[in-house]
Formats: C-alpha cells, structure tokens, sequence
C-alpha cells in the first residue's frame, strides 16, 4: 500500500491492520518512498514485529507542525505500561506498594508529614463519546500506567480463567460481559485504593472535568486522599491571563517545551491503542510531575 504524505500514525495503523489479518508473520518489510521519490531513492526496513510498537517512520514532518525538539519528550528510563488484564493490575499495585513503602521510610526520617514526603502521582483520564473514561493514566517516579476502562479487558481476564472454557457457546455473551466486569471492578478498586491512600499527593490539571469522569465510572474513584490541581496555580502564577492556561502553554512557561497534543482527539475506544496514543496518555499524567516541582521552586 502506498499512502501520499502518511504520518507515521497512518503507516504503523495500516500495518497494524495487515498483522492482525496474519498473526502468523514474524517480520516485515516496508517500503518508504519520500515525497518527490524516484526508484533510487527508495528505503527499505526490516521489521521485527515483536518490537513494531516502538518503530517510527522516516516520514517529512507536517508543515506547521511543532519541531519534536520543542516539544517534552520522555527522558531516558521511563516506562510505559497498558494495563488491560488483572494481573497487570496486579504488578501495578505491587509497584505502588513499592513506592509506598519508600515513601513511609522518608516519613519516618523526618518525623512529620512535611509536603515533600508524600508520593505525587500525576493523575489524568482520556475519554470518547461516553462520559465514563477509555483509559486512566497516573505517573510516579518513572513509572507510567495507562489503565484501560473500556474494552479489552475481558479478553485477557478470559484467558486466566480455565472455566470459562466450559461455558455452553449460547452464553458467550454473558461470559464476554461477567469477565469484563471482574477485570473493570477489579481496575476500580485498585485505581480507588491509591487515590484515597493518605501518603498519596494526587496531581491533576484542570482536574474538574477529570473527576466528573472518574465519578462516572464509579463514586469510589472521587475519594481522593490530597489532590493539588495545577492549573489555577500555573495561572495564578503567571498573572494577567483572562483564560485558563493550557497544560501545553504551562509546560512551554515552566519547563521550556510544550506538549504533542495531535492524539488529544483522537479515536480513544480503539483497541489496542496506537503507540502514539499511549505515549501521549502517558506524557500527560508524567509531566505533571515535573511541572509540580518546577513550580515548587518558584
């Protein structure tokens, strides 16, 4: 297929489609022809498919477009995992724990419960048409987890529970639905755990529309422990502004790069979500972080 002026978004979901329809292909080869291309010029890279989520095409860069050394770019060490299965669940919670932990020890060092001894997690949702979120994404440390809320977690439930292969086929959708279900209670529960823990600083930007979201999905997601909404801090910081600042414009403001923001409306039912779509997710709860600290030390 030959797609005139692609970004590397159209190429990898054209290629993600051709794999899906052969799952028996291990490796493939695309065919990058440049604008204004003759035969000489042609480029060919071999892809492993096992490593197809992190691969980026020599694509020109769209006229008016911000240049990628503009904009935040994750540093190097961050990790980004979509949790759509309990038992990605699981090891997120377990990293939490982790963190947890790390955080009383500091609490325990200095004896009081000082601002800078609690774990600030950045905390923010993605949503379609519905009001309940596609996915909720929080940050700590350099750990980035965007949980998925929508649709595929009862295939990966499905898979860990041995029974359900007995199931009668006329109840396939009761199976599909009972599943989906488990594995959505299950992401509630562990999502409501963290925000009401009383160690957590959640982080939010314009967190309103946000909590209007959470509550949807469920009212046990609107207990939160300590919540620190960023933005009217950035605006009350930067003065003289009758609008509220985007998170792009603070980012630009405190930290001198703004954000990629072409996934912002994007189709974010769609699974499995592309790369750029989890990276961008993603950026949006870490950044928060930096953002935290960078206005801390105004």
């Amino acid at each position: 297929h030959l797609l005139k002026g692609s970004t590397s978004t159209a190429l990898k979901e054209l290629i993600g489609n051709a794999l899906r329809a052969h799952q028996e292909v291990q490796t493939c080869e695309l065919t990058i022809l440049p604008q204004g291309f003759s035969r000489q010029h042609v480029k060919v890279k071999q892809i492993n498919i096992s490593k197809l989520q992190t691969f980026t095409a020599d694509v020109p860069t769209l006229e008016g477009s911000s240049s990628c050394c503009d904009l935040m770019h994750f540093e190097e060490g961050v990790k980004i995992r979509f949790i759509h299965d309990v038992q990605g669940l699981k090891e997120m919670d377990e990293c939490f724990t982790e963190a947890i932990l790390a955080t009383r020890c500091r609490l325990d060092a200095r004896g009081d419960t000082d601002d800078s001894s609690f774990l600030r997690i950045g905390v923010d949702t993605e949503w379609w048409e519905e009001s309940t979120p596609s996915v909720v994404q929080l940050a700590w440390n350099k750990q980035c987890w965007v949980v998925d809320t929508k649709c595929s977690g009862w295939v990966q439930t499905r898979l860990t529970r041995p029974n359900i292969g007995q199931v009668e086929p006329t109840d396939e959708r009761f199976v599909k639905r009972t599943a989906h279900e488990t594995y959505v209670d299950s992401a509630i529960s562990v999502l409501a755990a963290i925000f009401a823990h009383p160690w957590v600083e959640t982080l939010g930007w314009g967190f309103k529309g946000d909590m209007e979201h959470l509550n949807a999905l469920s009212p046990e997601l609107g207990s939160i422990s300590r919540l620190v909404d960023l933005q009217p801090i950035v605006q009350n910081a930067i003065g003289d502004m009758k609008s509220q600042p985007s998170l792009s414009c603070a980012c630009r403001v405190f930290l001198g790069k703004g954000l990629d923001k072409a996934q912002q409306c994007s189709y974010w039912d769609r699974r499995p979500l592309l790369f750029e779509q989890l990276q961008y997710a993603a950026m949006d709860a870490y950044v928060l972080l930096h953002l935290n600290a960078a206005l801390r030390d105004i």
